[in-house]
Protein backbone atom coordinates (compact mmCIF):
# COMPACT_ATOMS: atom_id res chain seq x y z
CA UNK A 1 0.00 0.00 0.00
CA UNK A 2 2.53 2.75 0.76
CA UNK A 3 4.97 1.36 -2.18
CA UNK A 4 1.81 2.26 -4.45
CA UNK A 5 1.00 5.76 -2.77
CA UNK A 6 4.38 6.46 -3.32
CA UNK A 7 4.17 5.96 -7.13
CA UNK A 8 1.18 7.80 -7.33
CA UNK A 9 2.70 10.80 -5.28
CA UNK A 10 5.35 10.57 -7.74
CA UNK A 11 3.09 10.16 -11.19
CA UNK A 12 1.46 13.31 -9.26
CA UNK A 13 4.44 15.33 -9.04
CA UNK A 14 6.40 14.81 -11.89
CA UNK A 15 9.13 12.16 -10.15
CA UNK A 16 9.03 14.41 -7.07
CA UNK A 17 10.04 17.34 -8.96
CA UNK A 18 7.21 19.41 -7.61
CA UNK A 19 6.56 20.00 -3.93
CA UNK A 20 4.73 22.09 -1.58
CA UNK A 21 6.63 25.03 -1.50
CA UNK A 22 6.36 25.24 -5.48
CA UNK A 23 3.60 27.94 -6.26
CA UNK A 24 1.62 25.35 -9.04
CA UNK A 25 1.77 22.53 -6.63
CA UNK A 26 -1.23 21.94 -6.65
CA UNK A 27 -2.43 22.86 -10.11
CA UNK A 28 -0.32 20.09 -11.15
CA UNK A 29 -1.45 17.56 -8.85
CA UNK A 30 -4.69 18.62 -9.33
CA UNK A 31 -4.09 18.58 -13.21
CA UNK A 32 -2.40 14.93 -13.43
CA UNK A 33 -5.22 13.79 -11.03
CA UNK A 34 -7.84 15.09 -13.28
CA UNK A 35 -6.52 13.06 -16.72
CA UNK A 36 -6.04 9.95 -14.26
CA UNK A 37 -9.09 9.62 -13.05
CA UNK A 38 -10.54 11.07 -16.41
CA UNK A 39 -7.99 7.89 -18.55
CA UNK A 40 -9.91 5.24 -15.91
CA UNK A 41 -13.09 6.29 -15.44
CA UNK A 42 -13.77 6.49 -19.37
CA UNK A 43 -11.77 2.54 -19.71
CA UNK A 44 -14.24 1.30 -17.12
CA UNK A 45 -17.08 3.06 -18.36
CA UNK A 46 -16.46 1.67 -22.25
CA UNK A 47 -16.52 -1.85 -20.76
CA UNK A 48 -19.85 -1.19 -19.20
CA UNK A 49 -21.38 0.60 -22.41
CA UNK A 50 -20.11 -1.73 -24.49
CA UNK A 51 -20.92 -5.26 -23.27
CA UNK A 52 -23.55 -4.41 -20.28
CA UNK A 53 -25.13 -1.83 -21.13
CA UNK A 54 -25.36 -2.13 -25.12
CA UNK A 55 -24.69 1.70 -25.91
CA UNK A 56 -21.39 1.49 -28.63
CA UNK A 57 -22.62 5.42 -29.05
CA UNK A 58 -21.63 5.82 -25.82
CA UNK A 59 -18.67 3.41 -25.99
CA UNK A 60 -17.52 5.47 -28.39
CA UNK A 61 -17.00 8.96 -26.44
CA UNK A 62 -15.35 6.69 -23.64
CA UNK A 63 -12.88 5.65 -26.02
CA UNK A 64 -11.76 8.85 -27.48
CA UNK A 65 -12.24 10.44 -23.80
CA UNK A 66 -9.70 7.64 -22.57
CA UNK A 67 -6.87 8.02 -25.48
CA UNK A 68 -7.29 11.61 -25.60
CA UNK A 69 -6.47 11.74 -21.52
CA UNK A 70 -3.60 9.22 -21.81
CA UNK A 71 -2.23 11.35 -24.77
CA UNK A 72 -2.50 14.62 -22.71
CA UNK A 73 -0.77 13.07 -19.73
CA UNK A 74 1.93 12.10 -21.96
CA UNK A 75 2.30 15.53 -24.35
CA UNK A 76 2.17 17.40 -20.04
CA UNK A 77 4.95 15.44 -19.15
CA UNK A 78 6.76 15.78 -21.75
CA UNK A 79 6.79 19.37 -22.66
CA UNK A 80 5.69 20.42 -19.06
CA UNK A 81 3.68 23.50 -20.44
CA UNK A 82 1.11 23.49 -17.59
CA UNK A 83 -0.97 26.56 -18.20
CA UNK A 84 -1.37 24.96 -22.30
CA UNK A 85 -2.40 21.61 -20.74
CA UNK A 86 -5.08 22.97 -17.92
CA UNK A 87 -6.74 24.08 -20.88
CA UNK A 88 -6.96 21.36 -23.12
CA UNK A 89 -7.71 19.19 -19.31
CA UNK A 90 -10.84 21.57 -18.97
CA UNK A 91 -11.72 21.65 -22.48
CA UNK A 92 -11.89 17.74 -22.99
CA UNK A 93 -13.43 16.86 -19.57
CA UNK A 94 -16.08 19.55 -20.90
CA UNK A 95 -16.72 17.82 -24.13
CA UNK A 96 -17.01 14.41 -22.01
CA UNK A 97 -19.46 15.68 -19.76
CA UNK A 98 -21.57 17.61 -23.05
CA UNK A 99 -20.73 14.50 -25.10
CA UNK A 100 -22.42 12.19 -21.96
CA UNK A 101 -25.48 14.39 -21.23
CA UNK A 102 -26.68 14.70 -25.04
CA UNK A 103 -26.11 11.05 -25.57
CA UNK A 104 -28.20 9.57 -22.76
CA UNK A 105 -30.69 12.73 -22.51
CA UNK A 106 -31.73 14.63 -19.25
CA UNK A 107 -32.69 11.22 -17.59
CA UNK A 108 -30.07 8.90 -15.96
CA UNK A 109 -28.80 11.22 -12.96
CA UNK A 110 -27.21 13.80 -15.62
CA UNK A 111 -27.18 16.80 -13.33
CA UNK A 112 -24.00 14.82 -10.88
CA UNK A 113 -21.90 14.79 -14.19
CA UNK A 114 -21.86 18.35 -13.55
CA UNK A 115 -20.82 18.72 -10.08
CA UNK A 116 -16.82 18.66 -10.31
CA UNK A 117 -16.75 20.99 -13.77
CA UNK A 118 -17.05 24.17 -11.92
CA UNK A 119 -14.65 23.66 -9.27
CA UNK A 120 -11.80 21.98 -11.79
CA UNK A 121 -12.41 24.95 -13.87
CA UNK A 122 -12.03 27.85 -11.84
CA UNK A 123 -8.44 26.28 -10.14
CA UNK A 124 -7.01 25.12 -13.28
CA UNK A 125 -7.95 28.79 -15.31
CA UNK A 126 -8.11 31.05 -12.66
CA UNK A 127 -11.96 33.32 -11.92
CA UNK A 128 -12.08 35.13 -15.47
CA UNK A 129 -11.01 31.96 -17.36
CA UNK A 130 -12.83 29.26 -15.63
CA UNK A 131 -16.00 31.28 -15.92
CA UNK A 132 -15.56 31.52 -19.78
CA UNK A 133 -15.40 27.53 -19.18
CA UNK A 134 -18.62 27.03 -17.57
CA UNK A 135 -20.64 29.27 -20.15
CA UNK A 136 -19.02 27.12 -23.04
CA UNK A 137 -20.20 24.16 -21.46
CA UNK A 138 -23.60 25.78 -21.02
CA UNK A 139 -23.84 25.96 -24.33
CA UNK A 140 -22.10 23.37 -25.79
CA UNK A 141 -24.47 21.44 -23.90
CA UNK A 142 -27.60 23.19 -24.79
CA UNK A 143 -26.26 22.31 -28.53
CA UNK A 144 -26.06 18.77 -28.16
CA UNK A 145 -29.27 18.36 -25.87
CA UNK A 146 -31.34 19.96 -29.01
CA UNK A 147 -28.84 18.10 -31.89
CA UNK A 148 -27.94 14.70 -30.29
CA UNK A 149 -30.39 13.37 -27.49
CA UNK A 150 -32.03 10.27 -28.48
CA UNK A 151 -35.91 10.53 -29.82
CA UNK A 152 -37.17 8.10 -27.58
CA UNK A 153 -35.35 9.90 -24.00
CA UNK A 154 -38.63 11.10 -22.27
CA UNK A 155 -36.87 14.36 -21.03
CA UNK A 156 -34.95 14.55 -24.57
CA UNK A 157 -36.50 17.89 -25.75
CA UNK A 158 -37.78 19.01 -22.50
CA UNK A 159 -37.08 22.70 -22.84
CA UNK A 160 -38.07 22.88 -18.84
CA UNK A 161 -35.90 20.33 -17.93
CA UNK A 162 -32.89 21.43 -20.16
CA UNK A 163 -33.37 25.25 -18.30
CA UNK A 164 -33.29 23.34 -15.09
CA UNK A 165 -29.84 21.59 -16.59
CA UNK A 166 -28.09 24.92 -17.32
CA UNK A 167 -29.64 26.49 -14.23
CA UNK A 168 -28.23 23.70 -12.09
CA UNK A 169 -24.58 24.12 -14.15
CA UNK A 170 -25.16 28.03 -13.29
CA UNK A 171 -25.54 27.38 -9.24
CA UNK A 172 -22.81 25.33 -9.72
CA UNK A 173 -20.06 27.82 -10.96
CA UNK A 174 -21.20 30.36 -9.26
CA UNK A 175 -20.80 28.53 -5.79
CA UNK A 176 -17.21 27.49 -7.21
CA UNK A 177 -16.73 30.62 -8.41
CA UNK A 178 -17.12 32.00 -4.52
CA UNK A 179 -15.05 29.28 -3.06
CA UNK A 180 -12.11 29.78 -5.51
CA UNK A 181 -12.80 33.39 -4.63
CA UNK A 182 -12.14 33.14 -0.60
CA UNK A 183 -9.20 30.77 -1.72
CA UNK A 184 -7.24 33.50 -3.21
CA UNK A 185 -7.96 35.93 -0.29
CA UNK A 186 -7.11 33.19 2.24
CA UNK A 187 -3.76 32.79 -0.03
CA UNK A 188 -2.69 36.62 -0.14
CA UNK A 189 -3.33 37.15 3.18
CA UNK A 190 -1.19 33.57 3.79
CA UNK A 191 1.59 35.09 1.52
CA UNK A 192 0.85 38.44 3.33
CA UNK A 193 1.74 37.02 6.51
CA UNK A 194 4.45 35.05 5.02
CA UNK A 195 6.19 38.23 3.79
CA UNK A 196 5.71 40.31 7.08
CA UNK A 197 7.28 36.91 9.21
CA UNK A 198 10.15 36.74 6.39
CA UNK A 199 10.60 40.62 7.06
CA UNK A 200 10.70 39.91 11.23
CA UNK A 201 13.24 36.97 10.75
CA UNK A 202 15.82 39.22 8.50
CA UNK A 203 15.47 43.16 9.49
CA UNK A 204 15.79 44.57 12.63
CA UNK A 205 12.19 45.99 13.72
CA UNK A 206 13.55 49.58 15.10
CA UNK A 207 15.61 50.62 11.95
CA UNK A 208 14.59 48.84 9.36
CA UNK A 209 17.89 47.69 8.10
CA UNK A 210 19.05 43.72 8.44
CA UNK A 211 19.53 42.09 11.54
CA UNK A 212 22.35 40.41 13.18
CA UNK A 213 21.07 36.71 11.70
CA UNK A 214 20.66 38.28 8.82
CA UNK A 215 24.43 39.79 8.41
CA UNK A 216 25.73 36.47 9.58
CA UNK A 217 24.25 34.84 7.12
CA UNK A 218 25.61 37.37 4.29
CA UNK A 219 29.36 36.84 5.77
CA UNK A 220 29.07 33.38 5.99
CA UNK A 221 28.27 33.29 2.70
CA UNK A 222 30.84 35.97 1.50
CA UNK A 223 34.02 34.16 3.83
CA UNK A 224 32.78 31.10 1.67
CA UNK A 225 33.21 32.63 -1.48
CA UNK A 226 36.41 34.68 -0.26
CA UNK A 227 37.87 31.06 0.43
CA UNK A 228 37.04 29.45 -2.78
CA UNK A 229 37.53 32.13 -5.10
CA UNK A 230 39.94 34.61 -3.49
CA UNK A 231 38.17 37.26 -3.78
CA UNK A 232 38.54 40.46 -0.91
CA UNK A 233 35.95 41.43 1.04
CA UNK A 234 35.98 43.95 4.04
CA UNK A 235 33.81 45.18 7.07
CA UNK A 236 32.94 48.04 8.21
CA UNK A 237 31.72 48.27 12.38
CA UNK A 238 30.24 51.30 13.13
CA UNK A 239 28.87 52.89 16.69
CA UNK A 240 27.95 55.88 17.75
CA UNK A 241 29.98 58.38 19.76
CA UNK A 242 28.18 58.66 23.45
CA UNK A 243 25.17 57.21 22.57
CA UNK A 244 24.75 56.71 26.78
CA UNK A 245 24.77 60.38 27.13
CA UNK A 246 22.27 60.81 24.13
CA UNK A 247 19.94 58.23 26.09
CA UNK A 248 20.28 60.00 29.58
CA UNK A 249 20.39 63.64 28.58
CA UNK A 250 17.35 63.35 25.88
CA UNK A 251 15.68 60.12 26.87
CA UNK A 252 15.40 56.48 25.10
CA UNK A 253 12.78 57.93 22.66
CA UNK A 254 14.92 60.38 21.02
CA UNK A 255 17.87 57.94 21.01
CA UNK A 256 15.61 56.17 19.20
CA UNK A 257 15.37 58.65 16.56
CA UNK A 258 18.93 58.85 16.47
CA UNK A 259 19.33 55.19 15.63
CA UNK A 260 16.46 55.45 13.19
CA UNK A 261 18.40 58.48 11.29
CA UNK A 262 21.65 56.85 11.47
CA UNK A 263 20.21 53.62 9.87
CA UNK A 264 18.41 55.74 7.05
CA UNK A 265 21.85 57.52 6.79
CA UNK A 266 23.86 54.36 6.23
CA UNK A 267 21.22 52.64 3.98
CA UNK A 268 21.39 55.68 1.80
CA UNK A 269 24.96 56.25 1.57
CA UNK A 270 26.14 52.92 1.20
CA UNK A 271 26.96 51.06 -2.30
CA UNK A 272 24.93 49.18 -4.09
CA UNK A 273 26.90 46.09 -3.49
CA UNK A 274 26.88 47.03 0.22
CA UNK A 275 25.12 45.33 3.16
CA UNK A 276 24.04 47.06 5.99
CA UNK A 277 22.70 46.06 9.10
CA UNK A 278 22.32 46.52 13.05
CA UNK A 279 24.42 44.51 14.82
CA UNK A 280 23.56 45.37 17.96
CA UNK A 281 22.43 48.19 20.52
CA UNK A 282 24.28 51.34 18.65
CA UNK A 283 26.52 48.95 16.92
CA UNK A 284 26.08 48.78 13.05
CA UNK A 285 27.77 46.42 10.46
CA UNK A 286 28.43 47.13 6.86
CA UNK A 287 29.86 44.62 4.32
CA UNK A 288 31.66 45.29 1.48
CA UNK A 289 31.69 42.65 -1.09
CA UNK A 290 34.56 42.37 -3.49
CA UNK A 291 36.11 45.78 -1.97
CA UNK A 292 39.82 45.42 -0.15
CA UNK A 293 40.19 47.00 2.68
CA UNK A 294 41.37 50.68 1.27
CA UNK A 295 38.12 51.06 -0.39
CA UNK A 296 36.38 50.00 2.74
CA UNK A 297 37.78 53.04 4.67
CA UNK A 298 36.50 55.26 1.72
CA UNK A 299 32.97 54.23 2.10
CA UNK A 300 33.34 54.43 6.18
CA UNK A 301 34.58 58.29 5.76
CA UNK A 302 32.15 59.07 3.69
CA UNK A 303 28.95 57.76 5.87
CA UNK A 304 31.48 59.11 8.93
CA UNK A 305 30.89 62.12 7.01
CA UNK A 306 27.47 62.53 6.28
CA UNK A 307 26.24 61.24 10.04
CA UNK A 308 28.52 64.28 11.11
CA UNK A 309 26.42 66.74 8.75
CA UNK A 310 22.94 65.13 9.14
CA UNK A 311 20.35 66.72 11.18
CA UNK A 312 19.10 65.13 14.28
CA UNK A 313 16.76 66.95 16.14
CA UNK A 314 16.79 66.98 19.94
CA UNK A 315 20.15 65.24 20.16
CA UNK A 316 22.51 67.58 18.75
CA UNK A 317 25.35 66.66 16.85
CA UNK A 318 26.10 63.19 16.58
CA UNK A 319 29.29 61.43 15.21
CA UNK A 320 30.48 57.80 14.80
CA UNK A 321 34.03 55.77 15.18
CA UNK A 322 34.24 52.94 12.60
CA UNK A 323 36.51 50.35 12.62
CA UNK A 324 37.94 48.32 8.94
CA UNK A 325 38.96 44.87 8.32
CA UNK A 326 39.55 42.90 5.18
CA UNK A 327 39.26 38.98 4.99
CA UNK A 328 42.41 37.69 5.04
CA UNK A 329 43.28 33.44 4.06
CA UNK A 330 42.44 31.54 6.51
CA UNK A 331 39.78 33.88 8.47
CA UNK A 332 37.01 32.78 10.28
CA UNK A 333 33.85 34.85 11.09
CA UNK A 334 34.86 35.44 14.55
CA UNK A 335 38.48 36.51 13.48
CA UNK A 336 37.75 38.70 11.09
CA UNK A 337 34.95 40.46 13.11
CA UNK A 338 37.27 40.60 16.11
CA UNK A 339 40.02 42.50 14.02
CA UNK A 340 37.24 45.35 13.29
CA UNK A 341 36.26 45.35 16.64
CA UNK A 342 39.81 46.00 17.67
CA UNK A 343 39.87 48.84 15.18
CA UNK A 344 36.76 50.39 16.24
CA UNK A 345 38.02 50.42 19.90
CA UNK A 346 41.44 52.39 18.55
CA UNK A 347 38.99 54.78 17.03
CA UNK A 348 37.17 55.28 20.42
CA UNK A 349 40.71 55.49 22.30
CA UNK A 350 42.02 58.12 19.78
CA UNK A 351 39.21 60.94 20.27
CA UNK A 352 36.44 59.33 18.26
CA UNK A 353 34.51 60.13 14.95
CA UNK A 354 37.14 58.53 13.29
CA UNK A 355 38.12 55.54 11.13
CA UNK A 356 40.80 53.00 12.04
CA UNK A 357 42.00 49.81 9.93
CA UNK A 358 42.38 46.99 11.89
CA UNK A 359 45.85 46.50 13.65
CA UNK A 360 48.85 44.92 12.61
CA UNK A 361 48.77 43.33 15.68
CA UNK A 362 46.41 41.35 14.87
CA UNK A 363 46.38 38.40 11.85
CA UNK A 364 49.21 40.31 9.91
CA UNK A 365 49.40 43.16 8.28
CA UNK A 366 45.86 44.99 7.79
Amino acid sequence: MARRRSLLHRYLTHGGRFGPQDPDYRRVVLLNMSLLVLAVMACGFLLLNLFLLGQPRIAVLDAIAAVAALALMGWYRRHGQLDFAAWCAVALVGLFIAGYISLIGLGHYSLIWLGPFPSLAFFLLGRQRGLWACVGLALLTAAGLALLAPPDSPTGFDRIAQFNLLGALLCLALLALYAEISRQQVLRALLESNRQLHQLSTHDRLTGLYNRLKLEQRLAEELARAQRHGSPFSVVLVDIDHFKHVNDRCGHAVGDLVLQCLGHVLLRGRRASDMVGRWGGEEFLLICAETPIEGAVLVAERLREAIQEAPMPEAGRVTLSAGVSAYRSGDTMDSLLARADMALYAAKSGGRNQVRCSPASVGGSG
